[in-house]
């Protein structure tokens, strides 16, 4: 398997569970990211043959944990 190599940029962490907005550069293309590729925690993939994840906010700073 390879490597990625790429640049994210995102919102700052918030406790709107509804939304998400941000990009990532990766070998130079330009991918806009919306809560429409956001996995919350506890969420899982179904009929999915691959996945490439990035943890964006951890600890304190998860959408789950402001939202608590």
């Amino acid at each position: 398997m390879g490597s990625v190599v790429g640049e994210l940029h995102c919102e700052n962490p918030n406790k709107n569970l509804e939304s998400f907005k941000g990009n990532i550069i990766v070998q130079g293309k330009d991918h806009t990211l919306s809560e429409k590729q956001l996995l919350l925690k506890g969420a899982s993939l179904q009929n999915t043959d691959w996945v490439i994840g990035l943890v964006v906010y951890t600890g304190e700073e998860t959408k789950i944990m402001m939202n608590s």
